[in-house]
């Protein structure tokens, strides 16, 4: 898959679970916490739908090492290229 196509569904999948209240654009610097304003609950729902999403599996280690959703996007872009060799 390519990693534009990674990109633009994780960011689908970004803007449908924040706050709809937050009119704030999202883009590769935003941070998940702070400035879309995903909560513990939103973040586990970020992870489980990518997860189903892309047939990977992300363990907590790595889902908490993401601040940015820069740092998302290259976790699942490895995990996406791990799994396809």
């Amino acid at each position: 898959m390519e990693k534009e196509e990674i990109k633009k569904r994780l960011h689908t999948i970004i803007d449908g679970l924040k706050s709809p209240l937050n009119d704030m654009e999202v883009d590769d610097n935003s941070n998940l916490r702070e400035d879309i304003g995903l909560e513990s609950i939103d973040f586990l729902d970020m992870i489980l739908q990518t997860e189903t999403m892309f047939n990977i599996k992300i363990t907590p280690e790595e889902a908490s090492s993401c601040k940015l959703v820069s740092d998302f996007i290259g976790l699942v872009e490895r995990k996406v290229d791990e799994n396809g060799k």
